[in-house]
């Protein structure tokens, strides 16, 4: 079966939860003959196998996400097509904050269009992220209450329906509040090791673990736990910034295992700062990412943080991730 890169098309709001539709899009769509209708079950089918083939990958941030309103930003439906994986920022995925919208905006987005949709935690002291665990069950061994917590978190994120668990690993740079009491060296690898029993490439399970933050922190012998890292190479001007970034954890992780992200928290407006190509060529920096491989070999993917941020773009939603994803897996024809 022919595989196809497709630009996202969105859905409008009346029928944001529909698999399918005859309705026009809002987004014209160019196409081979033989391709089917875009909304068809042929169309998501021909896309779920696109997203289980060998590319590099579109991932971002979501943050906001509530799923309901009027507006299509808060729900994961609206996101591109043609994006594999999304990290949900903060706690909106937490148990006592899903919402049956919620609930049907994830099983839609991940059965309908094949994204594989992670929780993000900003990894801190045992138990963050399970709040309605009294302290004491933690026990008063590190290591153990480490464990016991790596278990409960990988079964809520499966029971709740999620792919996976993105970790954000500041354990310098995240603030004292934040990541307080975040786990270091021996420990580190604990936590991952009994993570990597239910999530990752080790666990069978197909469920992904991924860490971004201070991939350079990271004890070696965690590499292997996880599915891909993720640099928030933010702000990046040069080639040669990405090419250190990767140069610092080569022997930890893959070229395929590393992606690129850029800020669009500040800069979704004009898809990053200026980026100058080998050449001279000025770029948006989400693009000069697209574009950037290490010297190793073909890199993970690129991305880009709070990427919600773009569906406010009023020349198309996601103007810049869609033109990094066709730079990156342009359209076979």
């Amino acid at each position: 079966m022919k595989k196809y890169i497709y630009i996202s098309i969105f859905l409008f709001a009346a029928i944001a939860f529909a698999t399918s539709c005859d309705n026009e899009w809002t987004e014209p769509k160019t196409i081979d003959v033989d391709q089917p209708e875009v909304g068809s079950d042929a169309y998501f089918a021909n896309l779920r196998d696109y997203k289980q083939s060998d590319h590099q990958i579109a991932f971002g941030w979501f943050g906001g996400w509530t799923a309901a309103g009027p507006s299509m930003v808060t729900r994961l439906y609206s996101i591109p097509d043609s994006v594999d994986m999304i990290g949900l920022w903060g706690n909106m995925w937490h148990r006592d904050k899903m919402t049956p919208e919620k609930t049907d905006d994830l099983r839609l987005t991940r059965e309908v269009k094949g994204m594989k949709i992670l929780v993000t935690t900003l990894l801190g002291w045992t138990g963050k992220e399970l709040p309605n665990i009294p302290e004491e069950n933690w026990g008063t061994d590190r290591q153990e209450g480490l464990r016991k917590y790596a278990k409960a978190l990988a079964e809520e994120i499966i029971d709740l329906g999620f792919d996976g668990l993105d970790i954000d690993y500041e354990p310098n740079v995240g603030g004292q509040t934040d990541v307080r009491d975040c786990p270091r060296g021996e420990d580190m690898i604990v936590f991952v090791q009994e993570l990597g029993k239910y999530l990752g490439p080790k666990s069978n399970s197909g469920k992904l673990l991924v860490v971004d933050g201070e991939l350079d922190a990271l004890p070696e012998e965690t590499g292997p736990y996880f599915d891909y890292a993720i640099a928030q190479a933010y702000s990046t001007t040069s080639s040669s910034n990405l090419q250190n970034r990767y140069n610092r954890i080569s022997s930890i992780f893959k070229p395929e295992q590393f992606i690129v992200t850029e800020d669009f928290e500040a800069h979704w407006r004009t898809g990053g700062v200026n980026y100058t190509e080998t050449n001279g060529n000025k770029v948006p920096s989400i693009l000069g990412m697209a574009k950037w491989n290490p010297v190793q070999g073909v890199k993970g993917g690129c991305g880009t943080y709070h990427m919600e941020y773009e569906y406010r773009n009023t020349e198309m939603e996601y103007k810049y991730l869609r033109q990094a994803i066709q730079i990156m897996n342009p359209g076979v024809k």
